[in-house]
């Protein structure tokens, strides 16, 4: 059984690392993505070295354990992701503003 979990932690894990995910969203906190239809709410506000999927406090489908390397490379690929979103939405806002403005 132990084998099983962990085949399965390593197969959620590689794929946050690989960024094979779909965003769903994200705030201050948490970023929430979906794997295979499964929701994982990835915490990344404290920083790389704190990133974690929790059961008991967010909706995750299960705790993952990862290694300080996956974790930088998740909260590399999370964070960036959650950066190019509000890049575009204040471009979007920006586009908005001119069009009213008649720019």
């Amino acid at each position: 059984m132990k084998e099983k979990i962990k085949e399965i932690n390593d197969y959620f894990v590689n794929r946050l690392v690989n960024g094979e995910y779909i965003f769903k969203e994200s705030n201050e906190h948490i970023t929430t993505v979906l794997i295979d239809d499964y929701r994982f709410d990835v915490w990344l506000s404290n920083g790389p070295n704190s990133v974690a999927t929790n059961i008991s406090v967010h909706n995750s489908f299960m705790n993952l354990d990862f290694t300080p390397v996956e974790q930088q490379m998740i909260y590399s690929n999370l964070h960036n992701h959650k950066l190019e979103v509000k890049l575009k939405q204040k471009l979007d806002q920006y586009e908005a503003l001119k069009k009213e403005l008649g720019l």
